[in-house]
Order: C-alpha cells, then structure tokens, then sequence
C-alpha cells in the first residue's frame, strides 16, 4: 500500500479536532495506475530482476506474498519493488 504524507501542521489539526487518524492513500500511485506495459522490478533483496510485464511483477509479488511499491513512478518505465 502506498500512503501519501500529510504535513505536520495537518496532523496536529487533526489530533486538536478529535478527528480519528486515518491513512490516506494516494490513488495515482496504485499499481494499476501504471498505463507502461513494463516496469524495472526489485525483489526483495534489492537484486534488479530488469523488465518485466506489470502482470508479471504483481504475480511474482503475490508469489512471494509481498506488497508491491511504486518507487519511481515517472521514470520510463516506471520502478516498483518488492516489499514485506
């Protein structure tokens, strides 16, 4: 899951409003978001597996039953990795 960072004045806003605390997720960055056929896949082990299909990163991912994170959404193709 990839989660957006809210500034410290949002945060202290918040816990001063009573407002529970709750994750935001930044939609374009989700996985599905990513319109490249490829992306540049890191495993685990911060070994670059290369170019690999976006299907083929998430199956390996789900695999391994890790999370995978988009790291560099802007580069061509963009780099995701595998993470616990």
């Amino acid at each position: 899951m990839v989660r957006s960072l809210k500034s410290c004045k949002q945060r202290r806003d918040d816990l001063e409003r009573g407002r529970p605390k709750e994750p935001e997720v930044d939609e374009a960055l989700d996985i599905s978001s990513i319109r490249s056929a490829t992306v540049r896949l890191i495993d685990g082990q911060q070994n670059m597996l290369g170019l690999v299909f976006k299907d083929e990163a998430v199956r390996r991912a789900e695999d391994a039953e890790l999370d995978l994170v988009i790291i560099s959404p802007d580069a061509d193709p963009p780099v995701v990795k595998m993470m616990d």
